[in-house]
């Protein structure tokens, strides 16, 4: 259990750091083809790594990606709270996308203008990095971390378990801006309680990967050159 704390503390700090430093360089010239690449391999290496501490904890993967549910929730309970879930996110999206549309501006989320895909090769790219960041987000940190925070010698509630995660989740987003931190912690919490009424991961994950790739299918932005004088 050492190990595994010492990686998502490790985690936690990295992201930060590193997109801080990142972000000082002139945004308008990164190549995002090269930069979804750059993300891909990062995050599938940090999975890797928490696979290599975690079998080496004698842990399974049924344990990764399972969470015991309580046996008050039954499935009549469950359905709503899933149609719920599934319907407010498709909403987001279709709104999402007409608000776009209309408005012919560029899709814009917090401070994470720079890197939304334009080109077929960057929504190619950026599908991937979408379907990554489903995976080894959710395996990280509704995952490890829970399976982490869960197995502490301090009997925390379920509630306290979920807010930490989140809030971890939302800080290593931190390059969208503190709305986006806050966003992004909210939508941590709330694949945290999906995680806990399925009892599995795999819903999080698709649910996860749904609202990054909607990016994917949002009308075109304005031109570079526009994008570029309005940061002016």
């Amino acid at each position: 259990m050492f190990w595994l704390g010492v990686f998502l503390l490790g985690i936690c700090i990295y992201y930060p750091v590193y997109d801080a430093i990142y972000l000082k360089q002139d945004l308008s010239k990164i190549q995002k083809v090269q930069m979804y690449k750059s993300s891909i391999r990062a995050q599938w290496l940090f999975v890797l790594v928490a696979f290599v501490i975690w079998f080496w904890q004698g842990l399974g993967f049924s344990q990764l990606v399972t969470f015991p549910v309580p046996s008050t929730i039954s499935f009549d309970k469950l359905t709503p709270y899933t149609a719920g879930v599934l319907s407010g996110v498709g909403l987001s999206i279709v709104l999402s996308y007409i608000l776009v549309k209309r408005k012919k501006t560029p899709p814009t989320m917090g401070d994470i203008d720079f890197l939304l895909p334009q080109t077929k090769k960057e929504k190619l790219w950026f599908f991937f990095l979408s379907a990554t960041a489903g995976i080894c987000e959710e395996l990280i940190f509704r995952g490890v971390m829970v399976y982490f925070l869960f197995h502490l010698p301090l009997d925390l509630p379920l509630w306290a378990i979920g807010l930490i995660a989140s809030s971890a989740f939302g800080i290593v987003h931190l390059y969208q801006g503190f709305k986006g931190v806050i966003a992004t912690g909210f939508m941590g919490y709330f694949l945290f309680g999906l995680y806990m009424q399925t009892g599995s991961l795999w819903l999080p994950i698709l649910l996860h990967f749904i609202i990054d790739v909607k990016f994917v299918f949002m009308p075109n932005r304005v031109s570079t050159k526009t994008s570029e004088s309005s940061r002016i």
